[in-house]
């Protein structure tokens, strides 16, 4: 894995309406938030790509990014539709700067091929979901485009599934498609199997 961060300088690619014939937002947020209401963090968030249309249906978006301005664009494009239900938070994704059960969801969509600890990763959303809480860990697949990483920066379902595991998630879904994955996860509540 450990593929080179996301440079700022590109991140009109993350709204490119070419990103939405590849991957609809509102099929992660439907995910995520098959009702209204909730708190998920979107951890990677840049500059907005999932957590406008998730800040639409949830109570309350934290939206997480290391790079303050992937930060600073998301909040200009949340001011410019009215948005007021995301808070802005920096941080890395092995040290999530929220508290311990406070997600209902996360949403970890695109980043995971750039992590260089990903059980650390997956261990630290864990940490702030909710028991019963789920999250999505969403990426490129192994057909290389113009949009997404290089060919070896690109990973299968298979080894989010196995690093899943190694955190003690339970995997309830792989979608698998010709450019990209998602592998939907739960915490299981105290005492479940």
């Amino acid at each position: 894995m450990q593929g080179k961060r996301f440079a700022a300088k590109h991140a009109d690619k993350l709204i490119d309406p070419a990103r939405r014939e590849i991957l609809r937002a509102e099929e992660i947020v439907n995910l995520l938030l098959p009702g209204f209401g909730g708190t998920i963090a979107d951890i990677g968030a840049g500059n907005g790509y999932f957590s406008i249309p998730l800040a639409s249906r949830a109570a309350r978006v934290n939206a997480m990014d290391i790079e303050p301005r992937m930060l600073e664009m998301l909040r200009l494009r949340a001011e410019q539709a009215d948005i007021n239900n995301i808070t802005y938070i920096g941080g890395t994704a092995e040290d999530i700067p929220l508290d311990d059960n406070s997600q209902d969801a996360v949403l970890f969509a695109f980043v995971y091929h750039e992590v260089d600890y990903p059980v650390k990763v997956l261990q630290e959303i864990k940490r702030i979901l909710r028991p019963g809480g789920r999250a999505v860990i969403a990426d490129w697949g192994e057909k290389v485009r113009e949009l997404g990483p290089p060919q070896h920066e690109r990973l299968e379902a298979e080894e989010v599934q196995k690093d899943a595991a190694a955190a003690e998630f339970s995997v309830v879904h792989t979608e698998i498609r010709q450019d990209v994955f998602w592998v939907e996860l739960k915490k299981e509540m105290a005492g479940s199997p």
